[in-house]
Parts: structure tokens; C-alpha cells; sequence
């Protein structure tokens, strides 16, 4: 198993379980998928997870929050709900090409 597939298959797992979904992802984020890099994904997957990232860190950090949690705060429930996608089809995309 690929270190990037068992980081996403956590954070998945954080995002399917109880608590509101905005909470949910930022939880994902830090605890699981931040500490990623782009070189761990299959080649065809860097950009999508590198894009990914810049969507999720573009605000700046306020007091105690990294900016994952800014961004993520910032967000519409719709965008929530874009970004909850985004990362279960990534996490898909990474269990196909593990095989």
C-alpha cells in the first residue's frame, strides 16, 4: 500500500463519520492529508492532488488556525461539499491505480 493511499483511505474515514461536515474536512486536511507531497501520488494524480492543495491553504492563517482551517472556514457549504468530492474521488483515483 502506497503511504499517499493509506493517508486518504484516514482521511476518508474522517469525512464518512459523525460531526458537522465543515469540521469533518478540516480534520481530513490536517490529520491526514496535509503532510503529503506531490511525489508520493502516481504521476497522473500530482496535479490534481498539488491543485487540490493551493485550493485548500489559499487563505492566510489567523491567530492559532493554520490556513488550512481559514480557507476551509471561508468556504460555502456547496464548496464544502466540492471539496468532500474532490478528495473522495482523489482517494478513488489513487485505490484504481493502486491494483
Amino acid at each position: 500500500m502506497s503511504h499517499a493511499w493509506e493517508k486518504f483511505y484516514e482521511g476518508a474515514r474522517i469525512l464518512a463519520g459523525e460531526g458537522a461536515q465543515r469540521k469533518r474536512l478540516i480534520d481530513a486536511f490536517t490529520h491526514c492529508i496535509s503532510g503529503l507531497r506531490k511525489e508520493e501520488f502516481p504521476s497522473a494524480l500530482q496535479n490534481e492532488f498539488e491543485d487540490l492543495m493551493v485550493d485548500v491553504t489559499r487563505e492566510e492563517a489567523v491567530g492559532e488556525e493554520g490556513t488550512i482551517q481559514a480557507t476551509i472556514m471561508k468556504l460555502s457549504d456547496v464548496e464544502i461539499s466540492e471539496t468532500i468530492d474532490r478528495v473522495l474521488s482523489l482517494f478513488s483515483d489513487l485505490a484504481r491505480l493502486k491494483r
